[in-house]
């Protein structure tokens, strides 16, 4: 209880209530306490207790409002303000059902006028032309025919242009060739077919213009290699790649890229194997590359 007391008298202090009663005295401030304290415990059942009070007071309140309110003025406005309201409703629903009839294509036939169909009306029993939606008790309800807009023709693609053929000599496949091994007999091999070289690029050129014979696999000799059919007797090889941009039947110009270098099937390191061959026998590139 003491420590009750002193934090309300903290609260009340800091409140300034102390200062407004002027001097009470200690029994002043006790009695003060005792009633602060009263009120706590007290209010909330208090308040229960004066609801029903409160209610019946906001009762009687309205009820004197309404009592003022001069009915008979009010019940004429309002019926003024709905015939008003009935007649704007009435003439946008016309207004907008003529709208939607045009929009829609429909046209409606008066039951004593006469409308022929493409080939005749059709006999009683008969299938329903296809334009006749619904009948109405004002006539018949024809949907008008779509207009179709003329779509223009399609134009023929551009033919593709055609490939030129192969230059008759061969470019080398890398830029700023290496060679690591040259063709014929080498200390590594007993015959070499054709020329090892690296280079500063990966990217693996074509040597001449002509069609790919295919993208082959080969993982005890050449590993993935691609052989180019230039249409003219000769062939070349592209040996040890790490991948292949080509398919089997392109076309490729002399320079294009085909792929990129590697080092799969029996290589000891990145690198291109490349060939020059005539009836598939390999022939020594030098003889070829300028």
């Amino acid at each position: 209880m003491a420590l009750i007391q002193g934090k309300l008298l903290g609260r009340l202090g800091k409140l300034g209530i102390f200062g407004a009663l002027g001097n009470l005295g200690a029994s002043g401030k006790r009695w003060f306490l005792k009633s602060w304290l009263w009120l706590q415990r007290a209010g909330r059942p208090l308040l229960f207790h004066l609801a029903p009070i409160l209610r019946w007071v906001r009762s009687f309140i309205l009820a004197q409002l309404i009592k003022k309110i001069q009915w008979p003025k009010l019940a004429k406005v309002l019926r003024c303000n709905l015939v008003h309201i009935s007649v704007v409703c009435l003439a946008l629903l016309v207004v907008f059902g003529n709208l939607s009839t045009r929009s829609s294509g429909l046209t409606v036939i008066p039951t004593g006028a006469k409308k022929t169909f493409s080939g005749g009306m059709p006999a009683l029993g008969s299938a329903r032309p296809a334009n006749l939606i619904a009948t109405s008790n004002e006539g018949l309800i024809i949907k008008a025919a779509p207009t179709r807009k003329a779509t223009p023709a399609p134009q023929a693609p551009a033919p593709a242009p055609a490939p030129q053929a192969a230059s008759g000599y061969f470019a080398w496949p890398v830029w700023s060739p290496n060679i690591t091994q040259y063709y014929g007999a080498t200390s590594f091999n007993p015959w070499h077919t054709g020329v090892d070289m690296t280079s500063g690029s990966l990217a693996i050129l074509a040597s001449d213009a002509g069609w790919v014979e295919g993208t082959f696999w080969d993982p005890y000799g050449y590993g993935t290699h691609i052989i180019i059919n230039h249409g003219n007797g000769y062939e070349t090889l592209y040996g040890h790649l790490s991948e292949s941009w080509v398919y089997p039947g392109q076309f490729v110009a002399q320079g294009q890229q085909i792929g990129v270098m590697g080092s799969t099937g029996w290589s000891t390191g990145t690198h291109l194997h490349f060939e020059v061959r005539s009836g598939g026998v390999p022939l020594n590139p030098f003889a070829f590359l300028p």
